[in-house]
């Protein structure tokens, strides 16, 4: 199981990599609110390695979560 489970972080951190930045055609109102762009885009590269190497740690089976 821990497979599955390593296999789909690393999915999702691909994921978030490639398809994880804000749209540029935000709406008005809720660009206010918005992070700047290098901030973005740390945050967007941060999560997806994380979990790109939570999935490998699962896949390698160097972590026992349960």
């Amino acid at each position: 199981m821990e497979y599955v489970e390593g296999a789909a972080l690393i999915l999702l951190g691909v994921l978030i990599i490639i398809f994880g930045g804000a749209s540029a055609a935000s709406a008005a109102g809720a660009s206010r609110f918005a992070l700047p762009t290098w901030l973005d885009n740390l945050l967007k590269w941060s999560i997806g390695l994380l979990c790109i190497w939570f999935g490998a740690a699962l896949l390698r089976g160097h972590s026992h979560f349960f």
